[in-house]
């Protein structure tokens, strides 16, 4: 078999978008991204609406195992106060299997929810229709 073409399709934001987030952010808004995307698309798409730069702190919160998310969210929330002190933007980027495990125990959607409070931007990707309706 020889290959003799390729093509890509990308969905482009619509005009305007970047610039709106931009004086949403400047307002101090934190903006929440929902998206079944998965993780690497969703932080494509974050870079491309210029919620995301190369000078924020990331969190990325992907895995199923209660005791990790719990490791992350305690070790994060340390680094994102420290951080938020010296004026360090911040994002927490999260899956939908961890927010899954989150929204069962109370203790780590406290620790989410805090969290999500020294951010300006949180991405949530591999959300379900209906995470996204709790979400909300």
């Amino acid at each position: 078999m020889v290959v003799i073409g390729s093509t890509a399709i990308e969905d482009k934001l619509q005009e305007g978008v970047p610039e709106t987030i931009r004086l949403l952010r400047e307002t101090g808004i934190i903006i929440w991204v929902l998206t079944g995307d998965k993780i690497e698309t969703a932080i494509n798409i974050g870079f491309s609406a210029r919620l995301l730069d190369n000078s924020m702190y990331q969190v990325i919160i992907q895995t199923s195992d209660d005791s990790e998310i719990l490791n992350i969210l305690n070790q994060s929330l340390q680094d994102l106060r420290e951080r938020k002190e010296k004026g360090q933007k911040a994002a927490i980027v999260i899956a939908g299997d961890s927010l899954t495990r989150i929204e069962k125990q109370q203790s780590m959607l406290d620790l989410l929810l805090e969290a999500t409070d020294l951010v300006s931007v949180v991405v949530a990707c591999r959300v379900s229709p209906s995470q996204k309706a709790d979400i909300v």
